[in-house]
């Protein structure tokens, strides 16, 4: 394991802003598993391993234009699978309750409340006529 300073960097990258920069970005996609190291690890960490990858000259400006790509295809798989457990789940539990689809509950809900409206006008016509005075 050589030890790496930023002097041999500076060999490849003039700069020193531009140097930290390739390296964050380097020791980025080395830790969280985009891209493997081009170097021997060497139980060695990410940062240091940018480094090294820099004064080897195996990395240079190009990788501060590269787009970064997500998989997120395990998030994706994994919150369709509990879309599908929850939809089998609520398709169960209308079963179970004898509810077959919204149509049948909605003509439920206006014969219901037809009833209602029903009995609500027969009662104002009972009360109106209660109300009537008896000229006698």
């Amino acid at each position: 394991m050589a030890r790496i300073t930023v002097e041999d960097c500076l060999e490849n990258v003039p700069n020193r802003f531009d140097l930290v920069m390739i390296a964050s970005k380097r020791a980025r996609q080395i830790q969280t598993g985009g891209k493997s190291p081009m170097i021997s690890e060497d139980k060695d960490k990410p940062a240091v391993l940018a480094l090294r990858e820099v004064a080897a000259n195996l990395v240079s400006y190009d990788i501060l234009n590269e787009i970064e790509f997500k998989d997120d295809t395990a998030q994706i798989e994994k919150e369709a699978d509990v879309i599908q457990r929850e939809e089998a789940e609520l398709s169960d539990a209308m079963d179970a309750t004898g509810i077959a689809d919204q149509d049948a509950i909605d003509a439920e809900l206006r014969e219901v409340m037809g009833q209602m409206v029903a009995e609500d006008e027969t009662s104002d016509v009972h009360s109106a006529n209660s109300s009537v005075i008896d000229p006698e």
